[in-house]
């Protein structure tokens, strides 16, 4: 019986890492359970980077360089954007391919579909054998303060690079989110828990924050 792995995922580091994790592995008896938490709707599109860079990286379709987005891509939508005006796009970068792909993904959650299973046809049209589930389908937002106040980690990181001071992090929502489809089940049945490098604050401490996460892996590996 093929031994079941699962790994709680962020962004950049994570997605490395599972590229090298799948030439060891069986690709199929990998779950990753991904960050939702720099999740955000930008451009009237929902957003999910961590889970799009370990789709992209496992793939092989990722920039790994730039460390976000595919190869090769052009930025025709976002030049655009700007040329209309539009100030999310002075800061938030989408090539015209992940464009795509989030066009795709809010077309099929207006339409009801769960992220987690939006995420799973996405996963499945890249080509993409290890499991990909979103910590949860609600809504949970991480976020730090400010001098001026809260605002999204994705703005800390992209919009300010990290460069003003904070005093203080939340996960907006995380009282109310509930384990997607599939991720208590994939915890309880592994026979492997990895805990994937990446920022433990603001990528794995999200997923910990969604209620009966945390407890499902203490009762099974604590």
């Amino acid at each position: 019986m093929t031994k079941r792995i699962v790994a709680l995922a962020g962004g950049v580091g994570a997605a490395k890492f599972l590229r090298g994790l799948t030439r060891v592995v069986e690709a199929d008896s990998l779950y990753i359970i991904g960050n939702v938490g720099d999740n955000l709707w930008v451009f009237g599109l929902y957003v999910a980077p961590d889970i799009d860079i370990v789709t992209y990286a496992l793939a092989d379709l990722w920039d790994d360089e730039r460390g976000w987005g595919l190869r090769g891509e052009g930025f025709q939508v976002r030049d655009g954007l700007r040329l209309l005006g539009l100030e999310d796009a002075e800061w938030f970068n989408l090539g015209d391919r992940d464009f795509a792909t989030c066009i795709f993904r809010t077309h099929l959650m207006r339409r009801g579909y769960p992220l987690s299973r939006v995420t799973d046809i996405i996963r499945v049209k890249f080509g993409v054998k290890p499991k990909i589930i979103p910590a949860t389908d609600n809504e949970l937002v991480t976020q730090v303060h400010t001098l001026d106040g809260w605002i999204t980690f994705e703005e800390y990181y992209v919009k300010h690079r990290f460069s003003i001071p904070i005093d203080g992090l939340r996960f907006v929502g995380a009282d109310d989110a509930e384990p997607a489809p599939g991720v208590i089940e994939a915890i309880n049945s592994a026979h492997m828990i990895i805990v994937c490098p990446s920022n433990p604050l603001a990528s794995i401490q999200p997923i910990l924050s969604v209620k009966g996460i945390l407890e499902a892996l203490k009762a099974n590996y604590g």
